[in-house]
């Protein structure tokens, strides 16, 4: 909860005008000159991204890594290319979940399962500019 308040912080109201919002703290992410801290995210995504390839049974992370990927999209190319990459992740996990079993129980705990690793692929395309390829892969989604 904390780290999407930290995020989606809209910044002080500006004293002269109430109706308009400094976001000056958001501004000087991507400028490389002050260190903006855009590139080192992205970076650290890809990272992430490729840790979490084959290790569906640290699936926990994925939630919050998808929706950071995302919300860096709005303003970043490469960030949207993670974020593609960690749907993509996500859903090839839920393709992998097996949705047969002996029982009925059974067969509804990997569907649950799977529906949760489809979850996590959506949660990777909340944010930023969605092309034609995203939304086919959002339809796919079932």
């Amino acid at each position: 909860m904390l780290l999407r308040e930290v995020l989606y912080h809209i910044g002080e109201i500006d004293d002269v005008n109430k109706l308009q919002l400094c976001l000056s703290w958001k501004r000087d992410f991507d400028v490389a000159e002050s260190g903006g801290w855009l590139p080192q995210l992205v970076s650290a995504l890809q990272n992430i991204a490729d840790e979490l390839t084959s290790t569906p049974k640290n699936h926990f992370h994925m939630l919050v890594v998808a929706e950071i990927a995302a919300y860096a999209s709005q303003w970043s190319d490469e960030a949207r290319d993670c974020a593609r990459k960690l749907s993509k992740i996500a859903f090839d996990w839920g393709l992998a979940v097996p949705v047969e079993g002996a029982t009925v129980c059974l067969i509804l705990d990997q569907r649950a399962k799977q529906c949760l690793f489809y979850l996590y692929s959506l949660c990777a395309h909340a944010q930023g500019n969605l092309d034609d390829s995203d939304a086919a892969h959002i339809c796919k989604l079932q």
